[in-house]
Parts: C-alpha cells; structure tokens; sequence
C-alpha cells in the first residue's frame, strides 16, 4: 500500500511524503523460500548513553542526519524477484483481465530483509570509504552499530547507526562536517 502524509515542521507546510510499503508479508512470505535471515545491528542503548556522556565530557561536537530513502539505497539480496500487487488506485490488467504485479529489485519497507540489507550496504560503505584518504575506521567488536572513525590528524569520529539514523561525536567540529558531507554525497541526507 502507499502512505501519503504531510510533514510539518513548526506547525507550517514543510512537505508531501509518499511512502511505499510491502504489506502482507507474513502471511504470504515464507522464511528460506521468501528470505534468509532478518538480523539487522542498531546501536545498544547502553552504548549511545556512553557517546553522548563522553561527548558531555570532553566538550566534543555532534552531529546527526537521517539518510534519505535508505532502503531504496541497497539491493534485494536473497530474493531478487519479489512480487507486489499494485498500491490501491494504480492496479494493473493483463490483456486477459488478470491483474498485473510489480516485481522488486530494489529493498522496500516492509520487506523481512530490508533492514538487514540497508545495514549491510552502509556499514560496507563505512569500512571501505572511511579506510582511505588518511582516514582509519573500526567497527566495535561489542556493539557492530558503533564505529570509530579516526581522521588524518589524528582526531577521534565516532558513528552510532540507529537503522538510517547516524549520530556523530567527536573532537572537531570540522571532521563531523566532513564525515556528514561525505554521507551526503553517497546516500543523500537531511
């Protein structure tokens, strides 16, 4: 079904959000025919009271973005042929009369796997971009969804990813800018 709200920012018009989204699927997708595996990492609780503290306590920046479409951003994985009955008002007809449907390549909400394979696109980004140009990156072994990113000079970044939220600490206010802008030239963000 399609969901189309108004978003509002201080009480006056902001935007129109149409959002596209898969329903039905647990009565009609079957774990291992339908989808492999549903696990998607997003921050402890525990560990972005942590960030924020450290954060209160050494006097460091933050920062923080939604990505725009994230889902949309990564591939279906496992199934790479889903198929969607088209949203009410914009079903569709064979010649014959039988009703049409779409098929999905691309994540969508409400897809068992989408989330998992969103994380996988971004975290995958993380490593590979933030491992050049002068840049470290380390995935934390006790919460996947914590990064450490550390710049060229040697100043701390550290990335918390609630899904298609990211929350930036860190010593310079110019390295959060950079790692945001940079977010922005890969996925798009707000």
């Amino acid at each position: 079904k399609h969901i189309l709200s108004v978003k509002k920012a201080d009480g006056n018009y902001d935007k129109h959000k149409c959002r596209l989204v898969l329903c039905g699927h647990k009565g009609f997708m079957i774990a291992g025919k339908h989808y492999q595996e549903t696990y998607s990492a997003t921050v402890d609780t525990a560990t972005s009271k942590l960030i924020q503290v450290l954060a209160l306590i050494y006097g460091w920046d933050r920062g923080s973005w939604d990505v725009d479409t994230a889902y949309l951003q990564s591939d279906s994985e496992f199934c790479t042929q889903i198929a969607m009955r088209y949203p009410k008002g914009w079903e569709l007809e064979s010649a014959n009369g039988q009703p049409l449907f779409a098929c999905l390549r691309k994540n969508l909400y409400g897809h068992p796997e989408a989330s998992r394979n969103w994380t996988k696109t971004l975290f995958s980004w993380i490593e590979k971009f933030f491992s050049t140009g002068g840049w470290t990156v380390k995935q934390s072994h006790t919460d996947p969804a914590l990064w450490i990113l550390t710049s060229p000079d040697n100043h701390l970044v550290l990335l918390v990813c609630y899904s298609d939220d990211i929350d930036a600490v860190g010593e310079l206010t110019s390295d959060i800018q950079y790692v945001q802008e940079e977010f922005h030239k890969r996925f798009g963000v707000t």
